[in-house]
């Protein structure tokens, strides 16, 4: 069955926000920015377990929370949001992200931003993948229990 969906091109990955769906393609995934295709080499040279452009849901009790972060970032244990924010393809305010992203941080899910001008460049990707990767690594553990 997941066969059939792969093969005519079917995945949610990308499709989160039905106004601007992701329309750029790299090794099979969608994303919306070239900045977000380098910072994706960059993750996938220095080894990271990368998610881009994740749909994640959650019912409120008001709503239903679907939100698509740029990228989920899996390593030592924590998973961490990194938004990379364009003044050309995000609309929104810091503030207004911060609170598009509260319920995940309400599950102790960081949110790291960068500015798209670091990832014109591959190089200049992999310089923002290793600062995050820092930043990443002197995070407090998640208590497990």
């Amino acid at each position: 069955m997941v066969n059939h969906f792969l093969k005519r091109g079917l995945s949610n990955q990308g499709r989160g926000h039905s106004a601007n769906p992701a329309h750029l393609a790299h090794d099979n995934l969608f994303f919306r920015s070239r900045d977000e295709i380098h910072f994706y080499m960059a993750g996938m040279d220095e080894g990271l377990v990368i998610a881009p452009l994740p749909v994640i849901v959650q019912k409120g009790s008001d709503r239903k929370h679907r939100r698509e972060p740029d990228f989920l970032i899996f390593r030592s244990g924590r998973v961490v949001i990194v938004e990379i924010d364009s003044k050309f393809s995000h609309t929104e305010t810091l503030a207004q992200a911060q609170e598009r992203l509260q319920f995940l941080r309400d599950q102790g899910i960081e949110a790291l931003h960068l500015d798209s001008d670091k990832c014109r460049t591959l190089e200049g990707a992999k310089a923002e993948v290793r600062r995050i990767i820092r930043t990443i690594d002197g995070l407090k553990p998640l208590e497990r229990g």
